[in-house]
């Protein structure tokens, strides 16, 4: 699965950042990596999303602007909303979406 999603991870260079954290055993870091880090590339709309992320980091809250193409952000915090600081759960769940 990780293997998987890491092909398809885009320009953004997450992956390598977001594996760290999962093998250090860090499921919250990976996941507020995961939706919180910038990429190169990104247009503003997701900048700001990814900045409001990290500075506020309220599930609840941030679904209701964040921007459409980020689907599998987006179902690691539609997880958070649903079962708050399950970081294992939405790590896996965006495992889940990307195959």
């Amino acid at each position: 699965s990780i293997l998987l999603c890491s092909m398809l991870g885009g320009t953004r260079g997450v992956t390598s950042e977001v594996g760290k954290r999962v093998l250090e055993g860090d499921f919250e870091s990976a996941v507020n990596t995961y939706i919180g880090m910038d990429g190169a590339q990104e247009d503003e709309n997701v900048r700001e999303f990814r900045k409001s992320w990290r500075e506020n980091g309220n599930p609840d809250e941030i679904l209701e602007n964040m921007p459409e193409r980020l689907s599998f952000e987006k179902e690691m915090i539609k997880h958070l909303v649903k079962r708050n600081e399950d970081w294992v759960g939405a790590f896996k769940n965006y495992l889940e979406t990307c195959n």
